[in-house]
């Protein structure tokens, strides 16, 4: 498919599966919250896209050791820490945007 990418950001409920759920490292600490989920059909890759301290990461889903309460990564991201704090906010953050995809994609499906 010429290496296009396909974005699904909408769960509908929040937090869901994975979107919305906190982002764990290997040592626990929170590295991160679930924004979206890509696949790039070109080669098959998933990725999770999370916002962080640093902004948006990708996240390979195979580097993903168990979705439950939280996502909990194989490996640790030194540097990538988010405090208690900043977390709330990025959590907010993702909600307010899934909150706004959902209201435009009901007004195109006419809801």
């Amino acid at each position: 498919m010429n290496g296009q990418k396909e974005v699904i950001a909408i769960e509908t409920t929040f937090p869901g599966t994975l979107v919305g759920r906190e982002v764990q490292d290997a040592r626990g600490e929170c590295v991160g919250i679930v924004r979206s989920i890509e696949v790039d059909f070109s080669t098959m890759n998933t990725n999770l896209l999370l916002y962080g301290s640093e902004g948006t990461k990708e996240i390979p889903l195979k580097d993903v050791d168990h979705v439950g309460e939280r996502v909990k990564l194989k490996k640790t991201l030194l540097g990538e820490e988010i405090e208690q704090g900043d977390e709330k906010k990025i959590k907010r953050k993702v909600k307010k945007e899934i909150q706004s995809l959902l209201t435009v994609s009901s007004i195109l499906m006419g809801g």
